[in-house]
């Protein structure tokens, strides 16, 4: 019993208006208009049935829901959905069913050939439906057509130049190239001079460090001997206070010398004091004593009369009486006249004994003669200015003294001050001149400090408190930085010269060439064992593939008699004798996978050589014939509008090739829009007892 459908049913969705259900017949004819679901039921049953979908329409993303029951595959039917197992599944079960069942059972559009190129079949389908061994080609498939064709001869792969050729020559020839180029890096005396040139390097750069630390060591030793001098400068006196003291002492120095000289000026004009005293005294007796001399003895009676003669004027005068007041006035005058002329002066002998004594004094004094009272009073005027030019000088003397004691006060108090304890004034400048000694030597040592740190530019923040293990030595340093600026100089030479060496193997390597020549040759023999290993792997593979394609070209020549007498068998002869009406009997392949079909004339015609209409026939015959072939007995036929590009006269003969593969046991799923077809199926089935579905959408 063949493989059958027993029951279809495909739920409404899309297109399809209800759910469509189905109980098979041997021809089953399926009509139905555009977005009537036909196609969606085609769709339905090839995604429930197969696996392997790659048909020439592609089918659309429709949910698709249902069932279709099958029969023949297990002892009850098996039921086949969207999800599960498909018919494809069954190949490495006991039936045996290629891959591509589907091809076979499934026509769409009017393609019923197998492929699209050549005559239409194709060696791969020939193969899986007709031979135990259709894995073969797939063996070869990876395999090149040149690749084939490659063989071994004296241990040397020859042949066409293939991919594998090709590849291997590559990979010897970079082989080669790395053999090369690393022998010409080891035979250089470059790179070992670089390596011990690095190696000394790398001593004189430790000498160097060493020296460094030696002169921050140094540093920090400087720095805190320059401390400790700060220390004891800032338990001294601070010498901005010191000189500050030392211009009060001078101010005071000064002040005392002042003094000393207007004491002198003061004495010298204290000494006239005694002068202008005897000249104040003399004067005043000298004016007493000539006022007595001056004195007369007033005619008081003449004085009276002239009084009264003045008033008797007055008193005619005011009633006008002009002759009596002017002899009245004329009286007065007279007695006037006469009494200065009548005046005489007291003699006083008295006064002019004194009088001499003071002349003789003033000339003892004066060293000049007294002839008169305004040499007295020059004198005197003289005296008196000197004597106020004394007063002056004993006044700022007692301003110096108060000046004096003021600076003797306030250079006690900051002597005391700077020096923490009293200071006596004798010792004021020698305190100060040893302090500004001991000042004067710490800043020089500071300085002399000062000018060895600064030349060696260490920052405070590089000062290294421990020890250093060799002793700071300029000298050493400039010798040491000499001999490393050689060694690096050398080493450059050498590197430029190790360039074209090292840009090669950064090439080889895709590596940068940034990257240390050390790191790059490692690089360099990494590159060199993999090319090695990959050398030998494809060398292997290539005598394996050589080997596989031996076993697959010989298992190939047996395979192709298998097939050939497979295409003789009666399963297929007999299906396509029925299908041509007898005209084609036989069917031969060539070497080439080619199909030729052989009439009962014994003449043979190249399938890709036929008509169109001859071809459908054979295509047919051909799908049932492979299709009984491979599972043993006739099964079903999903034909999709297969026949709507043939024109009418050919439709009519497709139909009766249909009706036949009916007649041989084959179950017949006709899907068309096409009312032409419609009829010629409808007038077919209406022939047979029973066996006949007719269904519309």
């Amino acid at each position: 019993m063949g493989i059958r459908i027993e029951k279809i049913k495909i739920n409404q969705n899309g297109p399809l208006n209800s759910n469509f259900e189905l109980e098979p017949r041997d021809l089953n004819l399926i009509y139905g208009y555009n977005e009537t679901g036909k196609t969606y039921i085609v769709e339905a049953m090839i995604q429930f049935l197969f696996k392997n979908r790659k048909y020439p329409l592609t089918l659309r993303d429709w949910d698709f829901g249902g069932k279709i029951m099958v029969s023949g595959i297990e002892q009850t039917p098996v039921s086949f959905k969207k999800t599960g197992a498909k018919l494809d599944n069954y190949t490495d079960n006991k039936l045996g069913l290629p891959k591509d069942i589907g091809k076979l059972l499934v026509v769409r559009s009017g393609e019923t050939r197998f492929i699209e190129k050549g005559d239409g079949v194709g060696r791969e389908i020939i193969r899986n439906c007709l031979s135990g061994k259709g894995i073969l080609e797939e063996i070869l498939k990876p395999i090149q057509t040149n690749n084939r064709k490659l063989e071994i001869e004296n241990k040397t792969i020859t042949g066409p130049l293939s991919s594998n050729k090709r590849d291997l020559q590559e990979i010897r020839e970079e082989r080669n190239k790395l053999d090369i180029l690393i022998s010409e890096i080891e035979n250089s005396d470059s790179l070992a001079e670089i390596s011990r040139l690095e190696e000394e390097e790398e001593k004189v750069s430790g000498n160097v460090e060493n020296l460094k630390k030696a002169k921050r060591s140094y540093a920090f030793e400087l720095s805190s001997e320059i401390k400790q001098i700060d220390d004891e400068l800032n338990r001294l006196p601070k010498l901005e206070g010191l000189r500050k003291v030392e211009q009060k002492i001078s101010d005071l120095n000064q002040a005392v010398g002042e003094k000393e000289r207007l004491n002198e000026e003061y004495k010298k004009r204290a000494k006239t004091s005694d002068d202008y005293k005897w000249c104040i005294a003399a004067q005043k007796k000298y004016n007493e004593g000539l006022a007595e001399q001056g004195q007369t003895k007033d005619n008081k009676w003449m004085m009276i009369l002239g009084i009264l003669s003045v008033l008797s004027a007055l008193a005619f005068l005011l009633p006008q009486m002009t002759l009596p007041a002017v002899l009245c006035i004329v009286a007065a005058g007279v007695l006037l006249v006469l009494y200065g002329v009548t005046k005489r002066q007291i003699n006083n002998q008295g006064f002019i004994d004194e009088q001499k004594q003071r002349e003789n004094e003033f000339k003892k004094r004066f060293g000049i003669e007294l002839t008169g009272k305004d040499i007295l009073d020059s004198k005197l005027a003289e005296l008196q200015k000197n004597n106020t030019l004394a007063q002056d000088s004993k006044r700022k003397l007692e301003e110096q003294n108060s000046k004096i004691s003021n600076l003797r006060t306030s250079i006690v108090f900051e002597m005391k001050n700077l020096f923490v304890r009293e200071v006596n004034g004798t010792d004021w400048i020698a305190e100060i001149d040893k302090v500004k000694s001991s000042i004067e030597k710490y800043e020089i040592q500071r300085s002399e400090l000062n000018d060895t740190l600064l030349p060696l530019n260490v920052p405070p923040s590089d000062y290294l408190q421990a020890g250093s293990a060799v002793k700071w030595n300029s000298t050493e340093l400039i010798k040491q930085e000499k001999q490393l600026d050689d060694i690096n100089q050398r080493i450059v030479v050498l590197e430029n010269e190790m360039n074209d060496l090292k840009g090669r193997i950064a090439a080889e390597t895709a590596k940068s060439y940034s990257e240390s020549i050390e790191d790059l040759m490692d690089e360099l023999y990494k590159k060199k064992q993999q090319v090695a290993d990959k050398y030998r792997i494809m060398c292997s593979e290539t005598l394996a593939m050589i080997k596989v394609v031996e076993i697959v070209n010989e298992l190939t020549g047996q395979e192709d008699m298998e097939i050939k007498d497979n295409l003789s068998l009666p399963a297929i002869t007999n299906l396509l004798s029925a299908i041509t009406g007898g005209k084609y009997t036989d069917i031969n392949m060539d070497d080439n996978g080619s199909l030729s079909l052989i009439t009962g004339n014994d003449e043979e015609y190249p399938l890709s050589l036929l008509s169109k209409g001859a071809r459908e026939q054979i295509y047919l015959a051909l799908r049932a014939g492979f299709a009984e072939r491979v599972l043993k007995n006739p099964a079903f036929l999903i034909l999709d509008d297969a026949f709507q590009h043939s024109d009418y006269e050919r439709r009519k003969n497709l139909v009766e090739h249909t009706m036949r593969l009916v007649d041989a046991g084959w179950q017949i799923f006709y899907f068309t829009m096409d009312d032409h077809m419609k009829h010629l199926f409808e007038a077919a089935g209406n022939n047979m007892k029973g066996d006949f579905k007719n269904i519309s959408l």
